[in-house]
């Protein structure tokens, strides 16, 4: 978990915003699902 959030913070807008862009478009996955929630935790805690 830890080393997913590192990833998620150490990532570029540009590059974590096109990874979103992509899962909204196959959000039919539930690990895509998964992803997006992981990705957005940063942003909550701020």
């Amino acid at each position: 978990m830890k080393r997913v959030h590192a990833l998620a913070c150490v990532s570029d807008e540009g590059r974590r915003s096109l990874f979103l862009h992509v899962c909204v478009l196959n959000s039919q996955s539930a690990i895509c699902r998964f992803s997006i929630v992981l990705a957005a935790l940063p942003f909550l805690r701020m």
